[in-house]
């Protein structure tokens, strides 16, 4: 049957973002993962637009600011539809992103701007495929911090999410955080959160 597909051009060969377990080194199925409510902090960090402008962004992901490759704020958010089509500087990185429109963005959630990075979670993985954003790796196969990452580079995701938060700080880029529970996707198996990777 496989050959047959083949032949029909049916079966192909791609890189695609999967779930992936750090700890166990493999992909993981939908089927395998648990759901977990970790604490964590909810951070209100400073952007810049074209102009020099504070943009604030709320995340949970801040370590993946590497891996950032768009901005997303919903077309009916009057606060914001100035931006479209404008860039957007991403803290500590000193790269820019586009600022694009789009109709999934919660405009009651944070701060109505969010940040699209290859990859925080899901919404992340459809704007990629959706808009053909980049694809930038910031976390390593082996659960740390690449190269990419820059001054974070080797050091685990949960020690990379509090270094960044040191250096938002340190450079008056952090606003505000707020303490949050959350539901976090874990491998069944070890119980470690799952990440995104091609």
């Amino acid at each position: 049957s496989f050959i047959d597909l083949y032949k029909k051009g049916f079966v192909y060969r791609t890189d695609e973002p999967a779930l992936y377990c750090t700890l166990c080194r493999t992909s993981v199925a939908q089927a395998e993962l648990d759901d977990k409510e970790l604490p964590s902090f909810f951070n209100d960090i400073v952007f810049k637009d074209g102009y020099g402008n504070d943009l604030l962004i709320g995340t949970t992901r801040q370590e993946l600011l590497a891996s950032c490759v768009a901005l997303f704020f919903n077309p009916t958010d009057e606060r914001y539809v100035h931006l479209n089509g404008g860039m957007a500087q991403v803290p500590l990185y000193n790269i820019s992103v586009p600022i694009l429109p789009n109709p999934d963005v919660d405009i009651q959630k944070g701060t109505g701007l969010v940040m699209c990075c290859t990859f925080g979670d899901q919404k992340d993985i459809q704007w990629y495929k959706t808009y053909k954003l980049e694809y930038k790796q910031s976390i390593g196969f082996d659960g740390k911090m690449t190269k990419l990452a820059g001054f974070l580079e080797g050091l685990s995701v949960a020690d990379a999410r509090k270094k960044i938060i040191e250096e938002l700080t340190k450079y008056h880029l952090l606003i505000r955080q707020r303490p949050i529970t959350h539901a976090v996707n874990v491998h069944e198996r070890c119980k470690k959160e799952i990440e995104f990777v091609l």
